[in-house]
């Protein structure tokens, strides 16, 4: 599928907005979770 069909199709497009949002709210879950095994490491 090229990428004009894939912007212009409604369907495709709510679901790569999807896709984007859960991929960006996973990344923050991993970075949390991170932060928090760094900083209990330090201790």
């Amino acid at each position: 599928m090229y990428l004009h069909e894939f912007i212009i199709s409604p369907f495709c497009n709510v679901r790569y907005n999807i896709l984007l949002w859960y991929w960006q709210v996973e990344s923050s879950i991993f970075v949390s979770i991170d932060t928090k095994i760094d900083t209990q490491g330090k201790k």
